[in-house]
């Protein structure tokens, strides 16, 4: 198993982030403000691995969208190869 490298890292995060979002406004009570503060945080991670995606993809306008992916989503669009090597 190779290791990951820092762009795929930077995604899981980017993935993280939109996942956390979800489930604070999935709540009874949603929690707008901390699910922007973590959108916030995944755009600015997703404008840093952005430029790593294929130009083409809907992934890269995706990880800087201000609205969060389903799980679903991310598995559509996440391919095993989708990171260009360096």
């Amino acid at each position: 198993m190779k290791d990951p490298t820092p762009s795929e890292i930077m995604l899981e995060a980017v993935r993280g982030f939109h996942a956390h979002a979800r489930q604070l406004l999935a709540k009874r009570k949603p929690d707008k403000a901390a699910a922007k503060h973590l959108m916030q945080e995944a755009q600015r991670l997703g404008n840093k691995v952005a430029p790593y995606l294929p130009p083409d993809a809907v992934l890269r306008q995706r990880v800087v969208a201000d609205d969060p992916m389903s799980e679903e989503e991310w598995e559509r669009l996440r391919g095993p190869s989708l990171l260009e090597p360096r």
